[in-house]
């Protein structure tokens, strides 16, 4: 167990009946209907209506490698849909973490940006939108986290962020905010 294996007779009760998949950039005919089966499963856990994918963001998600697989496909829409308060999905609303950033600014063929100036506009717009969506629900960290579809706990997170960035976050007069 210290060499952080499995115990034998656990991986045997496990490995009843194998299974080997490949990657999702392997498997580009999943892409699709996975990212309709992931935004319809977070449209109705947050009861919002399911939008529509453009065909330019359907090509996006089919272009790209997701290297995170199906994690990082439902991190993508995940923030699409937090982005995009709309009927539909476009590739702008798309925002994918390539390891190109981690590396160096590459400029994006489709805009002419930087990575990293694509980054500093969506983290722009994200906590603009988040901001916005807390005055509208008179500084309701609930109400907020339902209206954007995150759990309160991450919506705590990313004010915490904002707070250290320096921003003002605004906060219901003569309570304390939960």
């Amino acid at each position: 167990m210290t060499s952080g294996r499995f115990r034998e007779d656990l991986y045997y009760r496990l490995n009843v009946f194998p299974l080997h998949l490949l990657p999702l950039r392997e498997r580009t005919d999943d892409i699709f209907p996975l990212a309709q089966q992931l935004v319809s499963r977070h449209c109705l856990q947050s009861e919002r209506v399911l939008p529509k994918f453009s065909a330019c963001a359907e090509k996006a998600l089919l272009s790209h490698q997701w290297h995170g697989n199906v994690r990082e496909l439902d991190n993508v829409l995940q923030r699409a849909l937090i982005l995009q308060p709309g009927q539909t999905i476009t590739a702008n609303d798309l925002a994918f973490e390539s390891m190109s950033s981690l590396m160096g600014a590459e400029q994006n063929i489709d805009t002419g940006k930087s990575e990293s100036q694509l980054s500093d506009d969506l983290r722009s717009h994200e906590q603009r939108h988040i901001l916005d969506a807390l005055a509208k629900n008179n500084c309701s960290r609930r109400a907020t986290a339902s209206e954007l579809g995150i759990s309160e706990r991450t919506l705590r997170y990313k004010l915490s962020r904002f707070r250290e960035e320096g921003v003002a976050i605004p906060e219901k007069v003569g309570k304390k905010s939960a």
